[in-house]
């Protein structure tokens, strides 16, 4: 199913609530998860990893439901 794109300041169409924001991060480490793709498969081990690089993170996402509408990761 494809995301419908929303701009910033936009009010949410799923909570009718909040306001889509831009919201950024750079990441540096990660913790992998014991079951990320399919339940009952142990693809991770729990152990915190430290990237080569740093990946920055942007998303368009509610502020009050959370609801994500857009996401863009740059290595």
């Amino acid at each position: 199913m494809e995301k419908e794109e929303m701009e910033a300041g936009s009010k949410c169409i799923k909570c009718q609530n909040g306001r889509v924001a831009l919201m950024t991060t750079m990441v540096g480490c990660a913790t992998l998860d014991n079951e990320p793709y399919e339940e009952g498969v142990n693809e991770g081990d729990n152990e915190t990893i430290q990237l080569q690089d740093y990946i920055s993170l942007s998303i368009h996402a509610c502020d009050n439901c959370g609801y994500v509408y857009w996401s863009h990761i740059e290595d």
